[in-house]
């Protein structure tokens, strides 16, 4: 539950715990992030997009939601390399589409291999960063002979 009510001297006393709703934020990606990983390169229907796409917006999350508690060189590591996938997303397309010119005008989609290995290798970095700072700043799964976060 997100409300904390507290029975005091003055009368009752409300907070808000925003630690459950964040578990359950993150619950929700990483169940996205484990359904779409079996092929990143299919088109997911779904969301009209690559999964690649989806999986790196998925990552963008992770990360964000542990961004405020890092140090300013965490906060530069992870903010440099999410910035370069994004770029590689916008200028190095891992599809291609290649259109016949004559008929039956058939529009063939390869996928650029050498853009394929350098995005799969950064989007690994960026979910093992990310994962890392989480575990790092208390937001992972607590452990039988620990506390975590929640």
């Amino acid at each position: 539950m997100a409300w904390v009510s507290q029975n005091t001297d003055e009368g009752k006393l409300s907070e808000y715990n925003s630690a459950a709703l964040k578990m359950k934020r993150l619950d929700k990606i990483l169940d996205l992030i484990n359904q779409i990983r079996t092929n990143l390169l299919a088109f997911n229907p779904d969301f009209g997009r690559y999964n690649y796409d989806i999986i790196y917006e998925c990552y963008c999350s992770l990360y964000q939601e542990v961004r405020p508690q890092c140090s300013e060189e965490e906060k530069t590591e992870g903010d440099k390399l999410k910035d370069a996938i994004k770029s590689m997303l916008e200028k190095y397309p891992i599809h291609e589409e290649k259109r016949q010119s004559v008929y039956p005008y058939k529009i063939n989609v390869n996928v650029n291999q050498k853009h394929w290995v350098v995005l799969r290798k950064w989007l690994d970095q960026f979910e093992n960063l990310a994962r890392k700072y989480q575990d790092a700043h208390g937001m992972d799964t607590a452990y039988e002979s620990e506390s975590a976060m929640f």
